[in-house]
């Protein structure tokens, strides 16, 4: 009677072993890692701020402390993308994208990481392009300008531009710079995607120059590939000898102001003292005589910002 009944435990305890294994420790790891590798993108991916090098992303995390996967593509010029950067487990709900080419067409795309540390299989995608300064020879002149703060310069004004003045032994050489956007903000979000500056004196000293030590002539009115940070100069004699002032360096806060401040503290070519430069806005401008406007004289296409909702 003993054995008879250990037996009988014996084989309850065997059947309840095998129900075990096989009805929860088969199908629990496989369902719960689809579950989670499925977890939704990061919410409202967007861009920050953006500037000649540079895109700044953020968005909202699906849970607290969250870390995701951003891919970095390049188009190719032929409708498809090139995988430039990965970057695995960004935590937090911003990273700054640096190294960009302007005028290069990007594609950016976050995932949420699974606990396993892969990306999800539900992403968001930005298509934007880096800014693109032209340097412009015509521009407006404001009537009784404002002085700003160079790093937030307001867009809802009739003129915004700056003013670099020349101070030497008691001489004063000034001249004024108008900011024009001319690529305009998409219905999508509020960053333009190209931009001018234009002097108001065509012909003066003080001017700014391209990479090769160009500037704007009515012959030849648009300085080309600048990018968003640009240096200033002063002519002798109308060139080709030149002094170079320092380096602007310029990007879009939001969608309604922009930092153009010139460089202190540049490696190569720190800002002169011997020259101030004051960011200026107007309420009125009137249209200067010279060389006509930068369309009048030349047409290029860019591509414009592009933004897709998440998935």
């Amino acid at each position: 009677m003993a054995k008879k009944i250990l037996l009988t435990l014996l084989f309850c305890a065997m059947q309840m072993a095998y129900n075990h294994v096989f009805a929860s420790g088969g199908p629990l790891l496989p369902y719960i890692k689809a579950d989670v590798c499925t977890a939704p993108a990061p919410g409202s991916f967007r861009i920050t701020s953006i500037g000649g090098n540079f895109i700044a992303l953020a968005w909202t995390p699906v849970w607290v402390e969250a870390a995701h996967t951003l891919a970095v593509l390049e188009n190719d010029g032929a409708g498809g993308w090139i995988a430039l950067d990965t970057i695995h487990n960004v935590l937090g709900s911003a990273y700054t994208v640096d190294g960009l080419a302007s005028g290069t067409e990007y594609r950016f795309i976050i995932a949420t990481n699974c606990t396993s540390g892969e990306p999800s299989s539900l992403k968001a995608i930005i298509d934007g392009i880096a800014l693109i300064l032209d340097l412009a020879i015509i521009g407006r002149n404001p009537g009784k300008p404002v002085p700003v703060d160079c790093s937030s310069i307001p867009l809802d004004q009739n003129w915004v531009g700056f003013k670099v003045e020349y101070i030497n032994s008691g001489i004063s050489i000034v001249n004024l710079f108008e900011f024009v956007i001319t690529g305009g903000n998409s219905a999508s979000n509020n960053f333009f995607w190209k931009a001018e500056i234009r002097r108001v004196f065509r012909d003066h000293p003080i001017v700014a120059v391209d990479p090769d030590d160009i500037w704007p002539t009515c012959t030849d009115p648009i300085i080309e590939n600048v990018g968003t940070s640009f240096r200033m100069a002063r002519l002798f004699g109308g060139g080709p000898n030149m002094e170079l002032i320092g380096w602007v360096d310029f990007y879009q806060n939001s969608g309604s102001n922009v930092s153009i401040c010139p460089d202190y503290d540049h490696k190569t070519l720190p800002w002169k003292k011997a020259c101030k430069f004051t960011a200026l806005v107007a309420t009125k401008a009137s249209s200067m005589p010279g060389c006509g406007n930068r369309s009048d004289n030349h047409t290029t296409a860019y591509a414009e910002f592009k933004a897709q909702s998440p998935f």
